[in-house]
C-alpha cells in the first residue's frame, strides 16, 4: 500500500501500532501513533486520525487492501485494538501524548466506523483527566471475552519503577447501557535486584504487560471459570495465565510462565511450546490457536441444561445476543454465510411472544408480552456456518437451548 494509513494530517506518522480483523474477515482495523509537529495533535481535542479501516480483498494474492475510512479517536496515540466476537464493535485504546487522558473509543465494526461510546463514559474530545485504567496507567492490550460479556484491558503501571501496580481491568460490556468497571485483577510483581536483592531473575512476575488474549476453556481445572486469559509481559519474559468467570467475575491468577525455559508445562492443553528461549525481552503480541470448530460461547463450554439469557421485562423492549465462534464464516466467494435460527419455532409464541431472532446477527429482540413471572423457553437456537459439504449442503451447525425469565 502506498496510501498513507491515516490520511493527511499536520503531523508525522510514528507507526502503525496494532491491528484487528473483523469477524467476517472483510475489514482490518489499524491503530496509528503520531509524533507531534506542534500543531493539530498537541492537545485534546485533536484533529488527527488514529484508526484506519481497510477493506480486505476476498483473494489477497489477486488484490491489495484499500482504505475504507480513517477515524479520529480523539487522542494522539492509539494502541491496542480488538473486535468483539459478535462482530458489532471495535474497541480502541486511546490516550493523549502526556498520558493524562486515557480511554477506550468504541466504534461500529463497519467500513464507516460509526462512533458508539467511550469507556469510561465521561471521556471524550474535551474531557481531560479521565482514565480507563484503575492504576492510573495506560492500556497496552485489550480483548473481549468469547461470550462478549467482558472487555479485558492490560494496564501498564507508568508511575513506579520497577512496576508494582500492573493490572488487568475488566469492564462489563454485556448490556445496552454504559459499560461499567467490573473488577481489577492485580498482576504479580516481577522481583529483580531492585525489589529483591537476592533475586537473580525477574521471571517470576509481570513487568510491562503488552498484550492479552482470551479463549474458552474446557479442561477440568478451569471449567468453573469458563475463560482463560493470557497476558504477555515483555520486560520480565513471562506470560501470566488467568482463569475468569464472565458472569460472577470470580478469577484466579495462575503460576507465571517463564519464556526462557524449553517448554511451558503449566498451561492448559494443548501445550504452548516456548518460542523465545533467548534470554531477551521476547513476549509481545500473543496468538493462541487457529480458528476452532463452530461452537457456542454463550453459556460456556458444556452447560448442564438450558442456558439462561439476560432477564426481560414484560412490555419493555428487549435485546440480547447469542454468541458463537469458530467454523467457516466466509465462503469461497467472500459472502458472509453464518446465520442464526430458531428451529423449534418457540420464539414468538406462548411465553416467548413478541421475541424473535435476527438471522444475520444472533440478536434476540422484541417486546415480550408474557406476564411477569413467566419463563420464555427452553427454546433452541441454531447457528450455521459457511461450510458446504455433500452430507450437509446447508453448512455445518450447532444447537443449544436457552431460557429468558420475564419480570
Amino acid at each position: 500500500m502506498t496510501t498513507p494509513l491515516a490520511g493527511t494530517n499536520t503531523v508525522n506518522v510514528s507507526d502503525a501500532n496494532n491491528i484487528a480483523i473483523s469477524t467476517d474477515t472483510t475489514l482490518a482495523f489499524v491503530t496509528v501513533n503520531y509524533l507531534p509537529s506542534g500543531t493539530a495533535c498537541a492537545a485534546l481535542p485533536t484533529t488527527c486520525s488514529t484508526l484506519s479501516i481497510l477493506n480486505l480483498p476476498a483473494t489477497p494474492v489477486a488484490a491489495s487492501p484499500t482504505i475504507a475510512t480513517t477515524l479520529n479517536t480523539f487522542g494522539l496515540r492509539a494502541g491496542g485494538v480488538t473486535v468483539d466476537p459478535r462482530g458489532n464493535n471495535v474497541y480502541t485504546a486511546t490516550r493523549s501524548q502526556d498520558a493524562t487522558t486515557v480511554y477506550i473509543t468504541v466504534t461500529a465494526a463497519t467500513a464507516a466506523g460509526t462512533f458508539v461510546t467511550y469507556i469510561p463514559s465521561g471521556a471524550g474530545t474535551t474531557t481531560a483527566g479521565t482514565n480507563v485504567c484503575s492504576n492510573g496507567g495506560v492500556p497496552e492490550g485489550l480483548v473481549v471475552s468469547p461470550d462478549g460479556n467482558r472487555l479485558f484491558i492490560a494496564c501498564l503501571d507508568i508511575t513506579h519503577s520497577p512496576q508494582t501496580t500492573n493490572t488487568v481491568d475488566v469492564w462489563n460490556v454485556s448490556g445496552t447501557g454504559a459499560p461499567t468497571l467490573a473488577t481489577s485483577v492485580a498482576l504479580p510483581i516481577a522481583e529483580d535486584a531492585t525489589t529483591n536483592p537476592a533475586a537473580t531473575t525477574a521471571e517470576n512476575g509481570c513487568e510491562t504487560p503488552v498484550d492479552i488474549k482470551a479463549r474458552l476453556t474446557n479442561d477440568g481445572t478451569t471449567s468453573t471459570y469458563g475463560t482463560r486469559l493470557f497476558v504477555s509481559c515483555q520486560d520480565s519474559d513471562t506470560v501470566v495465565p488467568i482463569d475468569y468467570n464472565t458472569t460472577t467475575d470470580v478469577n484466579n491468577v495462575n503460576a507465571v510462565i517463564s519464556m526462557d525455559s524449553t517448554s511451558i508445562a503449566n498451561a492448559a492443553a494443548p501445550p504452548y511450546v516456548n518460542a523465545c528461549g533467548n534470554g531477551g525481552s521476547c513476549p509481545q503480541l500473543l496468538d493462541l490457536m487457529v480458528n476452532p470448530a463452530l461452537h457456542f460461547t454463550s453459556g460456556g463450554y458444556a452447560p448442564a441444561g438450558a442456558v439462561a439469557l439476560a432477564n426481560a421485562t414484560s412490555g419493555t423492549p428487549y435485546a440480547t445476543f447469542v454468541v458463537a465462534q469458530g467454523g467457516t464464516v466466509v465462503d469461497s466467494t467472500g459472502a458472509i454465510k453464518r446465520s442464526w435460527s430458531n428451529p423449534d419455532g418457540l420464539l414468538g409464541a406462548g411465553n416467548c411472544a413478541g421475541l424473535a431472532i435476527t438471522a444475520a446477527t444472533g440478536e434476540i429482540s422484541g417486546t415480550p408480552t408474557a406476564a411477569s413471572g413467566s419463563t420464555c423457553g427452553p427454546f433452541v437456537i441454531r447457528t450455521t456456518d459457511a461450510s458446504v459439504l455433500a452430507a450437509t449442503p446447508q453448512g455445518q451447525f450447532v444447537e443449544r437451548s436457552f431460557t429468558i425469565a420475564i419480570h
